[in-house]
């Protein structure tokens, strides 16, 4: 990962150039390593992003002049509840972008629009620190719309016109109003990951096929836990119980079908768990087994932290694990402490 080479990535033109062209912007093009102060790993924020990271552009028409402007953003929203998340994913670009707050969709998010803070900060943390989901392909149809305006090409018909065809590919394509002012447009191909880089980067198992090596890589899987993954209770009737209840945990991310290698890796990096297909277009990677829940998943997630709201939820869970590992949970004490549990995690999520 972090070395374009290693993509088929089809180069459309020979006019988009790279972004270190425009260091000289810059005095300090790696703002966007980790900082001192920040408590975000990189890969954590990667895989953050490719949970719940957007990479967007709008061409819109100036009807003043009849000119055509090109934005673009990365941004990431998230409940207004993950703002200390948000601040401290800014801190570790080094306080660039802003935070905006919607309060009518108690929603927030932090947005970068800024050409240089794109072209020295975050392509670069994203080249270094690759996107493996599909977003990988959104960001590098907007990294090359990026560069093209970087170059003013956007100014000119022909130039105008290659944005739209990247724009076409980039996530829903175009809006009826740009179909009908660009009806030439060609979609390009959207840039795909070879096979093997589907996987999780740079992982693999130990010999005795327990938790994991690598060290920071393994935080990938942190920031798209953050992002995508669930820890659930479940309690049902059960005539097998003496309190006739039955209580299960499980950890679950669901992710489009079209990233099922990626889910499917998740089965072998981690040791267990399974990868099922729901409704036919959304795969679950789902672990339910409670040994792996409590020898594998929680080890894990201590080593690696779950980061903003999340992580109250996994808190929660674990200490039904434990009341659940010393079979309290079939005392009617500790069903009733788990059932409490339960609410809370449910009250967190409103």
């Amino acid at each position: 990962m972090g070395s374009e080479r290693n993509y088929q990535v089809k180069v459309l033109s020979n006019r988009i150039i790279n972004y270190r062209e425009f260091s000289s912007m810059t005095n300090n093009l790696d703002r966007s390593c980790l900082s001192a102060k920040s408590l975000i790993d990189p890969w954590f924020l990667t895989g953050f992003t490719d949970a719940e990271g957007s990479f967007s552009v709008t061409i819109r028409k100036n009807s003043k002049n009849n000119t055509w402007w090109v934005e673009h953003r990365f941004s990431i929203g998230l409940n207004k509840r993950d703002l200390a998340l948000l601040k401290d994913i800014q801190n570790f670009f080094g306080g660039i972008g802003s935070i905006v707050e919607d309060n009518k969709k108690d929603s927030i998010e932090f947005r970068v629009s800024s050409l240089d803070e794109l072209l020295t900060v975050v392509i670069p943390h994203f080249d270094k620190y690759g996107l493996i989901t599909r977003k990988y392909g959104d960001f590098n149809l907007f990294k090359k719309i990026v560069l093209m305006k970087a170059q003013k090409l956007h100014l000119t018909s022909e130039g105008l016109q290659e944005i739209v065809n990247l724009r076409a590919s980039l996530n829903l394509g175009l809006s009826p109003g740009l179909k009908a002012a660009f009806p030439n447009t060609n979609p390009v191909p959207r840039p795909v990951l070879e096979l093997e880089n589907t996987r999780i980067p740079g992982l693999r198992r130990t010999p005795h096929h327990s938790l994991l090596v690598m060290g920071g890589n393994l935080f990938w899987v942190a920031g798209f836990t953050s992002g995508e993954g669930s820890f659930l209770i479940d309690v049902s009737k059960s005539s097998a119980y003496k309190l006739g209840s039955n209580v299960k945990l499980t950890f679950n991310i669901p992710q489009d079908i079209k990233d099922e290698l990626l889910l499917k890796s998740l089965v072998d990096y981690l040791d267990c768990g399974n990868y099922l297909v729901k409704r036919g277009v959304v795969g679950n990677f789902i672990v339910t087994k409670f040994s792996d829940n409590l020898e594998k998943i929680i080890p894990f997630f201590k080593a690696y932290p779950i980061l903003g709201e999340k992580s109250r939820d996994f808190e929660a869970w674990v200490k039904a694990a434990e009341i659940i590992k010393t079979k309290a949970h079939l005392t009617r004490e500790g069903l009733d402490a788990i059932l409490k549990i339960k609410t809370e995690m449910e009250e967190i999520r409103l």
